[in-house]
């Protein structure tokens, strides 16, 4: 019967269609059975609320922050520690912010000072015991009123004011700008139960932090334009002569601003992304702002698409080069055209290497700030006509062995290894050698062993794996060795420690 013979070739072929969708689901299901997910917004559970109010006369910035803490310890939490990194720019500290090689550049007006007070800590209106610790006066411990247990949740309400200090440095205030980071109380991050204590080390960035929400306040003169973190909610003028402003953050490690009453703002857009350069000094601004639009596109085809709808970029007076914050960074103004330029993609690339893919800053800085480095070499090789990618690979290392050639001249046992605290470099350039260049030509050297492909595809999982994580050297070093398929750890044992030639 024709019919029969009809229908029953339907039902097989229907039956063949089944079968082919299982085994497809099949086959997805086992590709990524065993990738760990990455970590997504709606996971992060702890917010700030800052209310701030900045006062040009007196050069202070008075605030109020609710802390919304969630435990997520398996054990109780008896207290709440925070990082007060406005201290370090109190007189006397025995860590002080800014490096003594760079305190010329840093005060040219001479010595001046700031601090952090706090006023009050409450919860639910009831006071809570607290104490400033910590090695320099650097921590704020706030006693909480019964042991928080895990899952169980907590907001404090802590009252401060920062005193800026006159100083190109990462919080202060010059005649034509003011730096506004790492100013308000932020938790301690937290490893194996138990909260980090780390002093203000003035080698590289001191700095560790979980992702959080944010709602910011800020009420100023008006006379001032604001880059920073986060998105712009709003912005109001008031009839005392000030504007209100609110942003928000979400899913970010930091929260930094940038005020100048000479700011002019370009805008452009990158992907989708909202760019908007802040300068004062910048003669080739529009080509600034081309450059960053081209960076952002670039990192987002090499390692994953930038997840927030805004980010600015900033000039202002700055002893370094430059300084990250989530989709805020700093340029120093007083950079010529070639290090303004590699300024810009090495901060940028930080938003991908310390901002979406976390780290710790202070004892394995080679992770963001050698990454970082090699990012701008990319950069290079699929930009060339903003630099030659070999070229600039090999002057950095001539640059790196000359510098190693030197100091063994008269240190037989120089350390080159990586893994270790600030404090246990012998000096800035040093730091500045071992973590930016040599890490960099690391990297370099691991693409070469991997090839491009291997190499590219590991940072792309690096970064989709670990995003608004704070991963670890055994975390990258996996994800590596995924993408080629062999153990790398004895190449990065050799590598981070003391026993890579380079040459």
């Amino acid at each position: 019967d024709l019919d029969q013979v009809t229908l029953l070739r339907c039902a097989m072929k229907k039956i063949t269609i089944i079968f082919i969708i299982l085994i497809l689901s099949a086959a997805f299901t086992f590709l990524f059975a065993g990738c760990n997910p990455s970590t997504q917004p709606s996971d992060i559970v702890n917010s700030y609320d800052l209310s701030l109010s900045y006062d040009k006369n007196s050069h202070t910035l008075s605030g109020g922050m609710r802390f919304y803490f969630v435990n997520e310890c398996e054990e109780e939490i008896s207290f709440l520690l925070f990082n007060l990194h406005a201290n370090a720019y109190r007189e006397g500290a025995s860590y002080p912010a800014v490096a003594k090689e760079y305190s010329s550049s840093a005060y040219p007006n001479g010595k001046s000072y700031g601090n952090i007070s706090i006023t009050s800590v409450k919860t639910d209106d009831s006071a809570l015991n607290y104490e400033i610790c910590g090695e320099d006066e650097n921590l704020l411990k706030v006693h909480l009123s019964a042991p928080l247990e895990q899952g169980n949740n907590v907001t404090v309400e802590i009252m401060y004011s920062v005193k800026l200090a006159n100083v190109r440095h990462r919080l202060g205030y010059t005649n034509r700008s003011v730096n506004l980071g790492n100013f308000y109380p932020i938790l301690c991050y937290m490893e194996n139960n138990a909260f980090c204590e780390y002093p203000y080390y003035n080698l590289g960035d001191p700095f560790v932090s979980e992702c959080a929400n944010y709602n910011v306040t800020l009420i100023c003169p008006e006379s001032y334009h604001v880059a920073h973190s986060g998105s712009k909610i709003s912005e109001q003028k008031n009839q005392d002569g000030t504007t209100t402003y609110k942003f928000k953050a979400d899913t970010v490690r930091d929260f930094a601003l940038a005020l100048s009453e000479n700011y002019k703002v370009l805008s452009g857009t990158a992907d989708n992304t909202t760019i908007n350069y802040y300068y004062f000094a910048d003669s080739k601004a529009e080509s600034t702002l081309e450059l960053i639009c081209r960076a952002l596109i670039t990192y987002n085809e090499l390692f994953g698409n930038y997840p927030y709808t805004d980010y600015c970029v900033a000039e202002t007076d700055f002893c370094y080069g430059g300084m990250e914050y989530p989709q805020l960074v700093f340029i120093s103004s007083g950079l010529v055209r070639e290090q303004y330029v590699s300024t810009v993609l090495h901060e940028t690339a930080h938003q991908w290497w310390y901002g979406i893919v976390g780290n710790n800053q202070i004892s394995s800085a080679w992770m963001d700030e050698g990454l970082s480095e090699y990012s701008v070499m990319l950069f290079y090789k699929k930009n060339p006509d903003y630099g030659d990618f070999d070229t600039k690979l090999k002057a950095a290392y001539k640059s790196y062995k000359l510098f190693y050639d030197v100091i063994k001249d008269y240190n037989k046992n120089f350390d080159t290894s990586l893994e270790r605290l600030p404090d246990k470099y012998e000096n800035f350039n040093t730091y500045m050698y071992l973590n930016y260049t040599k890490a960099m030509l690391m990297f370099d050297s691991l693409c070469q062993t991997m090839g491009e492909r291997p190499f590219l595809s590991a940072l792309k999982k690096y970064c989709s794996q670990y995003k608004y994580t704070v991963a670890d050297k055994a975390d990258m070093i996996n994800c590596f060795e995924k993408s080629f398929g062999a153990n790398l750890s004895v190449w990065f044992d050799k590598w981070l420690g003391n026993e890579a030639i380079i040459g």
